[in-house]
């Protein structure tokens, strides 16, 4: 199998494109559940400390492995967002 096959074989396909002095830009290339496919890239910003890429608009989100042991030990699903 070539490397050209792989996102004929795959059912979702992503380009992210990383540019100096700008924001991150993830693109959908094909979905194939819905086919839906971005129009507009989504901008997304890099925290060096987490290593982690998030939406400007999720930027405070905390995730469950980031959340005290006591609150997963509860086993209950949290709204943890802003």
């Amino acid at each position: 199998m070539g490397s050209g096959q792989v996102p004929d074989r795959a059912d979702n396909v992503f380009s992210v494109r990383r540019m100096p002095d700008a924001p991150t830009e993830l693109r959908i290339l094909k979905n194939r559940e819905d086919g839906a496919q971005s129009k507009n890239p989504i901008g997304l910003e890099f925290c060096s400390l987490s290593r982690r890429l998030y939406s400007p608009v999720d930027k405070y989100k905390k995730y469950g492995w980031e959340l005290p042991e006591w609150v997963r030990e509860m086993n209950c699903e949290l709204d943890v967002g802003e």
